[in-house]
C-alpha cells in the first residue's frame, strides 16, 4: 500500500528542486587489504521538475479548494509551509 503523505512529500520536493551530497571514493591495494586513499563529496542542486509542478497543480486544482472551509484552507496552507521548511 502506498503511502500518501509519502508520495505527496517526495512529489513537492521533486517540484522544489533539492540539493543531494555524490560520494566518491578511491582505494588502493596496501599490504593485502584495500585502503581508502580519496574521498570526495560534491554537493550537487538537483532543479524543480515542472512535470512535477504540474501534477501538484492538477491535484490541487482537483480537490476542490474552492470547497474548503476558511479554517481547512489556513490548516492546508500551515501544513504545507512546514513541508517547505522541512525541505530547506
Amino acid at each position: 500500500m502506498i503511502d500518501e503523505s509519502k508520495l505527496h512529500s517526495s512529489l513537492l520536493k521533486k517540484a522544489l528542486g533539492y540539493e543531494v551530497n555524490e560520494v566518491t571514493e578511491e582505494y588502493n591495494m596496501e599490504d593485502d587489504a584495500l585502503k581508502l586513499t580519496k574521498r570526495r563529496v560534491v554537493k550537487k542542486h538537483i532543479p524543480p521538475d515542472y512535470s512535477a509542478v504540474k501534477v501538484l497543480c492538477e491535484y490541487f486544482n482537483g480537490t476542490g479548494l474552492e470547497d474548503y472551509t476558511e479554517e481547512e484552507l489556513i490548516q492546508e496552507k500551515q501544513k504545507l509551509l512546514n513541508q517547505l521548511k522541512d525541505f530547506n
